[in-house]
């Protein structure tokens, strides 16, 4: 600020950003939600505020049907729970063979291995590769029922073309998805 007289004098206030119900900012094209607008061309919404969208949502002009509610790590897997219900596991693990490759037509395959999974999955999924090994995994769901861990277990068995000893190791990486059981 200019005074007449050309001395320079200068005002310091803090605008403040108490919660307030709603604010609209149309120079910054912006609505603040429990919280003044901080950035332009933004909907912000104040922490601790719960967003509910009781009908379509819409991110890029493409509808979200779908969306993670949960996630996290668990006995080696990282794991995301969605809306819909479907359980996501991706896990990278080691597995020894403990004994020689078995031939079946022109390729050996491993003894089955399992890897337990932190959820009992319906109807799972599992898609899987394999590092030292051509062939990507094929693998089915063990139950649980087999005596051991209630907890289910993804079996599968590693192929290879050529014939390979006990002690043959691979980095597995799985990916299974499904609905709890």
């Amino acid at each position: 600020m200019v005074d007449t007289i050309g001395n320079h004098t200068s005002v310091t206030f803090t605008i403040p950003t108490d919660k307030v119900y709603m604010h609209r900012d149309g120079t910054r094209n912006s609505l603040g939600i429990g919280k003044y607008v901080e950035e332009d061309n933004v909907v912000d919404v104040a922490e601790g505020i719960t967003v509910k969208v009781r009908g379509g949502l819409e991110v890029g002009g493409r509808s979200v049907a779908d969306f993670v509610v949960e996630q996290g790590t668990k006995n080696g897997w990282t794991y995301r729970v969605w809306k819909s219900g479907v359980y996501e596991m991706f896990g990278i693990f080691s597995v020894t063979a403990t004994v020689a490759g078995t031939a079946n037509g022109n390729m050996y395959h491993s003894e089955q291995f399992k890897i337990q999974t932190p959820f009992r999955i319906n109807n799972a999924v599992v898609v899987g590769t394999a590092t030292n090994w051509f062939i990507p995994i094929t693998g089915g769901v063990s139950n649980g029922d087999d005596g051991e861990d209630p907890n289910e277990n993804i079996g599968f068995r590693l192929f290879k073309p050529t014939s390979f000893e006990a002690g043959a190791t691979s980095s597995v990486r799985l990916h299974v998805s499904g609905k709890l059981a």
